[in-house]
């Protein structure tokens, strides 16, 4: 099972500053639940490229 997150910015400021004014900063994630790491959405597209192959 994957968690999703968005990644806004390093504080409240500049998230909310990417949130409206620069969409393509926002980093959309998923959290692996076996191993905890966070891991953007381009690299999970990837990685199941690659499985598939």
């Amino acid at each position: 099972m994957e968690r999703g997150m968005h990644i806004l910015g390093i504080n409240n400021l500049e998230g909310l500053e990417n949130y409206l004014y620069h969409p393509d900063k926002i980093w959309i994630c998923a959290v692996m639940e076996d191993t905890g790491e966070l891991v953007p959405a381009v690299e999970l597209i990837r990685r199941r490229r690659v499985m598939e192959k």
